[in-house]
């Protein structure tokens, strides 16, 4: 037992040549089975397990290259394993509408490798998806925007927008729904009758000029509009018209009746 011997004989350089070689053959042996280990660990996906063998065989050599190449592997697959699961729970965020949860998995892949292609495409969708959900309930939640030109052409291209997507998840898909039938409505023409005495000059601001009359008939898009009445020796009237998406009934009576 050379490690005995070296014990009784310190000066002894066999026995001390001896214990070295011992020594070293056991690490060897231990470098090799935690090697072996790691590499079996690696190929069958335990990876917590193949970075724990690996990393004790580096222990034994913290110079070989086969352990640095070995956990390089692991590392590899580890960040693989991680986007896997991140792609896999941005999936999941998208099929239950979770959009800024998606949005959240998909930048954090891209932040392990830029260049990945399908997150980036999922960042994207997803980016589109927040302000699509954002603009349609800011709509719903604010009707009267569609009464306004403006406003009312941007939810109408919106809604068609919308209907360009495929396979809208159903909480969009009711919003959409509910957002195209407040645009068909605000869309269509209400039947407005504008009553009067034949003597005052009636206009529709920016719409027409309807001279004098008893009754008038007309249809005008749902919005807000200013009807003028004028008649020598009165003063002017300007009354507002404001006509709702759906209305039925709607009329207004336009007289001048105080003398100047």
């Amino acid at each position: 037992d050379y490690a005995a011997a070296a014990e009784l004989d310190p000066h002894s350089e066999e026995a001390r040549d001896g214990h070295l070689r011992l020594r070293t053959t056991l690490a060897d042996r231990q470098f090799q089975t935690m090697m072996a280990q790691g590499l079996e660990a690696l190929h069958r996906g335990d990876l917590d397990d193949a970075r724990q063998r690996l990393e004790e065989a580096q222990r034994f050599r913290p110079e070989a290259v086969e352990v640095t190449q070995a956990l390089a592997m692991v590392e590899e697959a580890e960040l693989r394993a991680a986007m896997d699961r991140l792609r896999d729970d941005a999936v999941a965020h998208e099929r239950a509408e979770r959009w800024q949860d998606a949005w959240n998995a998909y930048r954090r892949i891209l932040a392990m490798d830029p260049a990945i292609e399908f997150a980036q495409a999922g960042k994207e969708r997803s980016e589109e998806m927040i302000r699509l959900e954002k603009l349609t309930n800011h709509y719903l939640a604010n009707p009267a925007l569609l009464i306004g030109r403006t406003t009312r052409e941007d939810a109408k291209q919106l809604v068609e927008r919308l209907a360009t997507l495929a396979g809208l998840g159903p909480r969009l898909q009711d919003a959409a729904n509910r957002l195209a039938e407040q645009v068909r409505l605000a869309n269509t023409p209400l039947r407005v009758t504008l009553r009067s005495d034949t003597q005052t000059e009636v206009a529709v601001y920016r719409v027409a000029q309807l001279g004098t009359f008893d009754t008038h008939g007309l249809e005008l898009l749902p919005g807000v509009y200013t009807v003028v009445g004028h008649r020598n020796g009165y003063r002017d009237v300007r009354l507002e018209l404001r006509l709702e998406p759906g209305q039925t009934d709607a009329s207004l009576t336009v007289v001048c009746t105080e003398p100047i």
